[in-house]
């Protein structure tokens, strides 16, 4: 099973405001750019990368591009959220010398966290404001508006830099209530994508019965270690030809052992030719 690109970014940003009362079911998907979503109200369990994340209204959550998530809806109350769709080339653009816009992102990272949970926060009522501010905008239309929303965009980027460089606490993140030895499956195979990676190796690396290892990774994740192996070793691939490297030698960077394999699995995933992402 491999799972679907959601949601196309041609410009710089986009952002929209939803508000469902149907009790939608959602599958596990991905984007190639970072989201944001600003929780509003609902009874909603976030699921990303093998973390789940009960949310609290306020709650921001960060999915960073290639991440596979999906939200799951506990009951039929109104969901209500802002989604923010950036692209890496935007958030650069807005980098300076002294100002890094990007330095959530890499937080959250280094934190392995995806929810930061405003409501512990001295900036909380700044947040709750800006985000007021971006969602009356986002149904104006008055002159400007277009303007006006990527101008409260901006701002809002800022004040979430500002909450993560002015609280360096684990309390800023929501509860993460999924199993830690799967969390802790993940990140080796994260870490070592570029090594020999199967199941039999992973269920020794962590002293696990094999089959028990395959059944609670796919329990906890909604995926099978292979299938997820494989994503990400892709993924990894299409970040290193941004950085110029030649197809072949990315391609065994990322820890396939043939071209053939590699070109067979990135066609059945893109549903394209390796060389495509070089055009």
């Amino acid at each position: 099973m491999f799972y679907e690109k959601k949601g196309y970014l041609n410009e710089d940003f986009k952002i929209f405001y939803l508000s469902d009362n149907d009790f939608l079911q959602y599958d596990f998907h991905y984007h190639d750019f970072h989201k944001i979503m600003l929780f509003l109200q609902g009874n909603v369990t976030y699921h990303i990368e093998g973390k789940a994340y009960p949310l609290e209204p306020g709650d921001t959550v960060i999915v960073h591009s290639g991440d596979i998530h999906k939200p799951v809806l506990n009951d039929n109350s109104t969901y209500e959220r802002v989604i923010i769709y950036l692209s890496d080339e935007y958030l650069d653009s807005l980098c300076t010398e002294n100002c890094n816009i990007k330095n959530f992102i890499e937080y959250s990272k280094s934190k392995n966290a995806n929810v930061l949970r405003q409501s512990v926060s001295m900036h909380s009522d700044n947040l709750k404001n800006i985000t007021g501010r971006l969602i009356k905008n986002l149904k104006s239309q008055d002159f400007g508006a277009e303007i006006l929303t990527k101008a409260i965009l901006t701002e809002l980027l800022v004040a979430l830099n500002r909450l993560c460089l002015t609280n360096d606490d684990d309390k800023l993140f929501g509860i993460n209530i999924s199993n830690s030895n799967i969390l802790s499956v993940i990140e080796y195979i994260n870490k070592n994508l570029s090594e020999d990676l199967n199941i039999d190796l992973i269920s020794k690396e962590f002293f696990m019965d094999r089959y028990y290892l395959m059944h609670l990774f796919k329990k906890e994740t909604g995926f099978t270690i292979n299938n997820y192996i494989t994503y990400k070793r892709l993924s990894h691939f299409n970040g290193l030809t941004k950085t110029g490297l030649q197809i072949t030698e990315a391609c065994f960077e990322c820890g396939f052992k043939s071209y053939s394999t590699f070109s067979r699995a990135y066609k059945k995933y893109y549903n394209t030719s390796p060389s495509r992402v070089l055009d």
